[in-house]
């Protein structure tokens, strides 16, 4: 079992994740607003970040790479999970440092496969590294 962070501001989005998620043995946290992000991190762990990018206040590239420069963060797999679907959004996405950038409306199987292969990838790194 993983424990599974999504920062979203839509209610209806963190419904359809929620949802997606829900035949998983996965443990969920939900964040809705984006100054939540590192008190939840401190306190809670999570092995896996599943991030919006257009949230009020604080944008997702920004809560990325400020995970992806502290140390105690770097390694947690995060997942973008947004609308913005231009090439240069998924660039700059990639260039703050996110493991991975899905476009909504996104696919329950594609979902679980993302989030399947990061955990396996971080479980081979934390067992031989």
């Amino acid at each position: 079992m993983a424990k599974i962070l999504v920062v979203e501001d839509s209610a209806v989005d963190r419904l359809v994740i929620r949802r997606f998620l829900a035949d998983t043995p996965h443990e969920i946290r939900e964040v809705e607003h984006p100054r939540e992000v590192q008190t939840t991190i401190k306190q809670w762990r999570p092995d896996i970040i599943l991030l919006d990018i257009v949230m009020p206040e604080v944008n997702g590239y920004e809560i990325c790479r400020n995970l992806k420069r502290n140390r105690e963060t770097a390694d947690i797999p995060v997942i973008f999970i947004t609308a913005k679907k231009q090439k240069s959004d998924i660039y700059w996405g990639k260039k703050q440092g996110a493991n991975e950038y899905l476009i909504k409306p996104i696919q329950q199987d594609v979902l679980l496969r993302t989030i399947d292969k990061w955990l396996a990838d971080k479980k081979h790194v934390s067992v031989d590294g």
